[in-house]
């Protein structure tokens, strides 16, 4: 999601202390299952990032590279049946 587009929603803190993203959001800033994200504190305020350096399958950030627009790691690459 660039800076300008901006999009307000108003969600609730669960039991547990998830809060539920609105799909409009998610699909703004392409989260998906399983998307690692990083939380940032700013005064009153917090920011949430997607992280893209892991990898999609294991979450490692060692000996990555692009395999069909997709971070992977060498590691789950070689497991992969293709």
């Amino acid at each position: 999601m660039d800076k300008t587009n901006k999009s307000t929603s108003i969600s609730s803190i669960d039991n547990m202390g998830r809060v539920f993203i609105p799909e409009k959001i998610r699909e703004n800033m392409n989260l998906n299952y399983k998307d690692t994200v990083e939380f940032t504190i700013d005064n009153n305020n917090i920011q949430l990032k997607k992280i893209e350096n892991k990898c999609i399958f294991c979450g490692s950030s060692k000996e990555l590279f692009e395999f069909m627009d997709k971070k992977i790691c060498k590691n789950c690459f070689k497991d992969i049946d293709y």
